[in-house]
């Protein structure tokens, strides 16, 4: 449970640049940029992998390259999950991802 619980504050965290516009720019930011911002935020700390990994697919699946850019920048601010996520395709994926991510780590069995 308490796995869960920093993977949904890191979901929180992951997807608060999606109401943020990037501040110009096309650069984009790759999945290994995502991964590594994730694991950067201390609130992710031990976090199994499987989750991080599926948080950054699922980041750059419904994410922009703006707002990725924008997230891996630090250009974000705190955003409700509604907000982060902003289709119900996009809250069921990241739940999805997670529920299996946990339930498979370690720390659950």
């Amino acid at each position: 449970m308490i796995a869960l619980r920093r993977v949904a504050h890191g979901v929180v965290v992951v997807g608060m640049a999606w109401c943020l516009a990037a501040c110009g720019g096309s650069e984009g930011a790759g999945r290994a940029e995502v991964v590594a911002k994730i694991k950067s935020d201390p609130g992710m700390a031990g976090t199994p992998n499987a989750a991080v990994e599926c948080v950054a697919d699922w980041y750059m699946t419904y994410a922009s390259e703006e707002q990725r850019a924008a997230f891996v920048r630090g250009q974000s601010g705190d955003r409700a999950p509604e907000q982060v996520a902003g289709s119900e395709e996009a809250r069921t994926a990241i739940l999805d991802c997670l529920k299996s991510a946990t339930a498979n780590s370690p720390a659950a069995n």
